[in-house]
Parts: C-alpha cells; structure tokens; sequence
C-alpha cells in the first residue's frame, strides 16, 4: 500500500510544554444579501512527558472544509511519540477518513464542490506507562458538515448519435458523523507484544435534491423533466484488530497472528418523484444491511544464513451479509404509498470466503533489498436474492506474485522497484440486477455474472537528495494493468435514456510518470522547483453491444519559485499548464482537446511594528470547452495582520477573499459514455475580521506547535 511519508526529528525540550492556538473572526459577504461570516479553531496541546492530552477544534462557513496536515500529527500524537524516540517516521495513509481520525484534512482528498458550514473536532489522549512497555492512545472525534451545491452541467452523451443534455441540480447535503478509536501497544517481554485496535464510527446524512434536465439532438428535443429526492442514509461501524507478535530464540525466528473482526449496520429511507416525458415515478423506500467479517493471518519467518529470511503465511477470512430493501408506490385512490413495487424490492444475502497462503523471500545487503514471493488465494461467492429465487456461485483460484527491490546508492540517493498484483471483487450491489430509478435518464442495475478482477501493478522510482545545498531529482514510473477490469455497458433508447450495467472486459489500465526538480538560484536568494507529472489511461465501455475505447492523456508541467532574500519579504511565483486529451473510438467527433493554464503569486512583506502584508494572486484560463465554460478567473486574496503582545504572541488580521468578487467553478470529466462540463457555485468575495493567540513563547511564527525540520517528503 502506497502512502505519505514525513520524516522528522523533533528537539527533545518541548516533551514538558502547552502549546496551540486559539483564533476566531467574523465578517461579511461582499454582496447585496450581507450574508455574515465566521471562522474559528482551537489547536491546544498539553505535553507532561509521556503523556499528551490534545483538543483541535473548528467552525466555519467560509468554505474551509478541514484541518491543516500539522494540526492532524500534533492532534493525532505522532509527534508525541516522535518527541518519545528523539525522532522517527510518521505516516498519514490518505485512502479514507478513518486514517485520519475521522478528521477532514486539507490536502488529503478532494473537497466536495459547492460552499460548506463546518464543524468539526476532537480529543485525545496519549501516555505510556510500565517503562514504555504499555502505551495507550484513545480520541473521540466528531464532525458535522453542511453542503450546498448549485450545478448546471453540460453532458455530451455517445449513443447512436452524440446528444446533448442540459442539468440543473440543488443539493441540499448535512453529514454528521462520530467517531471512538484505541489503540493498546502492549509489550510483555523483549520477544512477545500485542496491539489491539478497536474503532466504532456513527455516521448519518440527511440529503435532498432538485433537478431539472433536457436531453436533445440539435434543436430536437428528445425527453425533458424534473427529479426530486430525499435520502437518510445511517451506518454503525465496528472495527477490531488483534496484532500478536513472538520473537522466538533464533534471531530471525519469528511468530505473528493478526485477528480482525467487523460489523457493519447500514440503514436509509426516501422518496423520490419525478415527472419527465416518458414516466411519472412516485415512490419510497427503505433499505436495512447487515455486513460482517472475522479473519485471521498466521505469518512464520526463517532466517537464512545472515542476510535473508523466508516468510511463510497463511490467511483465511470470511465475509456474510444481507441486504433487504422495500419499494412502495403512490396511491391516487388511497392517497398513500401502499403499492408494493415488486421490480425495485428484494432481499439479498451474500456470502463470500477467501483463504490461502505464500511464501517469500527477503535478503537484506549493505546497499540493496530484496523481497520476492508468491501467494496463492482461493475464493468463493454465493449469493442469493430471496426475492427473485436465483442465485450467484463463484469460485477462483489466482496466484498472487509480488516482488520489491531497493538499491540505496547513498543514504540520500536509492532506487526501488515494487512489482505487486491483487484482485478486487464486485460488490453486492454490483451483483443484484435490481434497477436504480435515482436519475431516470441514467438507470443503473447489477450483473450476477460479475467477476473479480485481476490487477497488476509496476512502479518505479528514483531519488536523489542534497539536503544541506536544498537540491533534490524525484522521478517515478508506473504501469499497471486490470484484466476482467470492471466497466459499464450502456444500453441508450433513441429518447436519449440510459441504462447500465457493469461487465468485464480487458484492455483497461494507465501509465503514470512524473519528475521534479529542485535546486537552489544562489545569486537571486531563491529556490526554483521544476515538475512534470503525465497520465495516461486506457479504458472501455459498450454502448448498445459495440465497443467503446476509451483514451486520456494528461501533462502538467509546473514550474515555482521562491525568493527570500532577507526577513522583510517572502515572494514566491508559480506556473502550472495542464494539457488534457481524450478519444473515443465509437464517436470520434467526442474527441477532446482542452487546457488549463494557473499563474499565480504569493508575496508576504514584513513592515515594521509587528505588521505583515499578504497578497495571494492567481489568474487561471480555461480553453478548449464549449462556450461558456471557457472561463478566465482572477483570484485576489489580500490580509494585513499586526502582531500584539509579548513574543508576538496575539495577532490581528483583516482579511478580503476574492477581492475582485471573480471566483468560479469550472470542472470537465472524461467518463465511460460522455464528456461532462459543470459550473458550480462557490464562495466569492468577504471580508473577515479575526484574532489568533498562540500559547507556546515562540509566538504565532512557531505555525503552533513544537519546532521541527523535514528531511524528506515521499510518495
């Protein structure tokens, strides 16, 4: 599992400190409806030793939709543990919220489109006790957040023929969620410890939508209508894992069992009624699923002279759920939803087991490592939909290589190949052939002959550091492949309706690359950073039973630089080109060519008596869409901040976002069976009033927390 990585080494007098930041500020909208403003957060860390206690809290509606990177680690305690060992590694793996606390974090992930109200927060509590044999983390975090986008779309469809359709949606989204984790590290003796970690989640969102579409070839219409829905969506999650680990008398003789077991209850109500050309859909349903999991992974090592061990593993888990979902339909006559509707109701149960072992090989040199084995998986799948009396049987049977070599040409300078496969298998909902009438014109349903797909991965990269002359080379590389990768199949009337349903098919998968080059400009006191990420993707689909090839290709050269010639300004310039294509074998007059050009400055002057200047400008050009979409966007963002008291420890701040009141959001996306370009609304001009104290003697220039130097960033 590829993840970010900060390496840091943290000076060893901030073990016995409080340090944080307090901040709050109000203001106004800059148009006609004065609408108010706020924004607030507490960042406070209390360090006695081995033991933290954290709080990190925030509220807004100026859009900010998560915490800083470094609010998480201080919050988290992976720089408390960092202070226990004098230095050390952190990770922050970005696939999913629970990796962050339950925290929204800024940076990691997208944030959701439209404007945002936000709150959000926590405690947390680290300590070790026993000599350190015993260490115990646990936090409560909870957030809410309400969403809501204005979007109007532009959909060109491949069909028989290329038709245009027209969207316009409000959603109305309000997410709140809960969270409780621990984690136990418990160290009996040298040669024998334990790690439990439970984590329970809540989790419910009310949301509603309104959507107005038409759908046309030319000036010929071919359906037009309205959709509204309303879904309540719930979820209690449970999450366990038991981590046992045995060091046995032979150095490099090692025993370890890992135990997990999950539940999961998902509920949701709603309606839905839409009025279009061809139907009138009147309707509500409810859905109740129960998921749950326990599995084990048994892993024995064997030294093999002096530099190489063999690991042997076994694995076994399985899976059970069941879905039970009830559609009822609008009674004129009796002026309720008492129709059962019989076509968008079952009840599903699945079962789904996987179990296997491998064998690897680990040899360790001075300079080089190299990991290679093999696992062998079976699988098997029975599903059933009680409502409709058939069923799903699979069974499978793949062999897993996977090999990792790194070369390390100096303690700054390595070379890595990864080299790994898996398989990922559909989902219930993928399975059931039980139509969604969500979006009338795009109908989606499941395929019971659904398989797994096979996945094949090759990565490589190189880096190159000179940290003491600010120089460092980043390149990487990396080609993967998905054989009975999963797409849609597409079946389009000639009203411009859409059905889908998923398929395997080969032939899909992308190659990544990207190089970035730093180093510094000595006679100019700056830094220039050079990097050019590239993506290619090759994809599939089927509209009416004919294949449809799919291609994207994306460059983005980026080039930025930093001037600091002394303690008076910090400038820094940026220029960044986004070249983006896309072909469509089915439809070659879909093909698309557009760009994506950001140039922007950063400029901070220091005046004196404690008072700063910051302008950020951007100025962002799209071409190449249809019209409307092509838009040019100045972003001005100008403060001026005056420090107060002793050791700067206060500050105020006035604040105009988007001065020029220009702010858009203009996106495109190159899907299965359309190109879709969408202006969404989005915070524009305001202006803010605020004050921040920092608690820690180094004031509001120490960014909050204890000092720290980075030594390398990876991906």
């Amino acid at each position: 599992n590829s993840e970010k990585t900060i390496n840091i080494q943290l000076k060893k007098d901030r073990n016995f400190a409080t340090f944080g930041k307090v901040g709050g500020g109000a203001g106004i909208d800059g148009g006609a409806d004065r609408e108010g403003r706020y924004d607030g957060q507490a960042n406070i860390n209390r360090f006695r030793g081995d033991e933290q206690l954290s709080f990190l809290g925030m509220g807004n509606n100026t859009n900010r939709q998560g915490f800083t990177l470094m609010d998480v680690l201080n919050f988290t305690g992976e720089l408390s543990r960092g202070m226990r060992n004098g230095g050390g590694g952190i990770s922050i793996q970005t696939s999913n919220a629970g990796d962050n606390n339950g925290l929204p974090v800024t940076g990691l992930g997208q944030s959701q489109q439209g404007i945002a109200q936000t709150l959000a927060g926590g405690v947390n509590y680290n300590n070790t006790w026993n000599k350190g044999r015993t260490s115990l983390n646990t936090n409560y975090t909870a957030s809410d957040i309400r969403l809501v986008t204005d979007r109007q779309s532009l959909i060109q469809n491949v069909g028989d023929s290329i038709y245009s359709t027209f969207d316009t949606t409000h959603n109305v989204t309000h997410i709140t969620q809960q969270r409780v984790g621990m984690i136990l590290d418990q160290t009996y003796d040298p040669s024998f410890s334990l790690r439990f970690t439970p984590t329970l989640t809540w989790q419910h969102t009310n949301k509603s939508q309104v959507e107005g579409y038409n759908s046309a070839i030319g000036d010929s219409v071919l359906n037009a209508g309205v959709n509204q829905t309303g879904s309540a969506p719930g979820a209690l999650n449970l999450v366990t894992d038991l981590l046992l680990r045995k060091r046995l008398a032979k150095k490099g003789r090692t025993l370890s069992l890992d135990i997990n077991v999950n539940y999961n209850h998902s509920t949701d109500q709603g309606s839905q009624l839409s009025d279009n050309t061809f139907s009138l859909i009147n309707q509500q349903y409810s859905r109740d699923a129960v998921t749950r999991s326990a599995g084990g992974n048994l892993t024995y090592t064997e030294p093999l002279g002096s530099r190489s061990l063999v690991a042997l593993s076994s694995f076994y888990n399985i899976n059970t759920g069941s879905t039970d979902k009830s559609t009822t339909d609008f009674d004129a006559v009796s002026g309720k939803y008492d129709l059962p509707d019989s076509v968008l109701s079952n009840h599903f149960s699945s079962d789904y087991r996987y179990g296997g072992g491998g064998v690897s090989l680990r040899s360790n040199w001075r300079k080089m490592n190299l990991t290679a084995g093999a696992t062998v998986q079976a699988a098997t799948l029975n599903a059933m939909n009680l409502s409709g009396g058939y069923g799903v049987k699979q069974r499978t049977t793949d062999v897993l290589p996977n090999a990792l070599l790194q070369y390390s040409f100096s303690q700054t300078k390595n070379l890595r190949l990864d080299y790994t496969t898996y398989t990922t298998q559909p989902s219930v909902v993928q399975l059931q052939p039980v139509p969604d009438l969500s979006n009338p014109l795009d109908i989606s349903t499941g395929n019971p002959k659904l398989r797994r797909t096979y996945n094949q991965n090759l990565t490589v990269s190189y880096m190159a550091a000179q940290f003491a002359q600010r120089r460092h080379l980043l390149l990487m590389f990396s080609a993967s492949d998905a054989a009975g990768a999963i797409v849609q199949s597409d079946s389009v009337t000639t009203f411009g309706t859409r059905t889908t349903m998923p398929v395997n098919t080969n032939g899909v998968g992308n190659l990544l690359g990207n190089i970035n080059y730093g180093f510094p400009i000595r006679k100019w006191h700056g830094d220039l950073e050079l990097e050019a990420p590239f993506v290619y993707s090759r994809n599939a689909g089927y509209i009416n039973g004919a294949r449809n090839n799919i291609s994207s290709t994306s460059l983005r050269p980026a080039v930025s630089y930093t001037f600091n010639p002394n303690d008076k300004l910090d400038l820094e310039l940026t220029a960044a080109v986004s070249l983006n294509s896309g072909r469509y074998s089915l439809e070659p007059d879909l093909n698309t060519n557009y760009v994506r050009q950001n140039y922007g400055i950063n400029l901070t002057n220091y005046l004196p008596a404690g008072v700063s200047i910051h302008n950020e400008f951007n100025y962002i050009f799209n071409t190449g869409r249809p019209p409307g979409y092509n838009t040019s966007t100045p972003l001005w963002n100008l403060s001026a901040a005056k420090s107060l008291f002793k050791h700067d420890r206060g500050e105020i701040k006035i604040s105009v976002m988007d001065v020029l009141d220009q702010n858009t959001g203009i996106t495109r996306n190159l899907l299965q069976g359309s190109v879709q370009d969408e202006r969404y609304n989005v915070l524009q001009r305001y202006f803010l009033l605020s004050f921040t104290y920092s608690l820690n003697k180094s004031g509001l220039k120490a960014k909050g927390g204890p000092q720290i130097r980075v030594r390398n960033i990876a991906q």
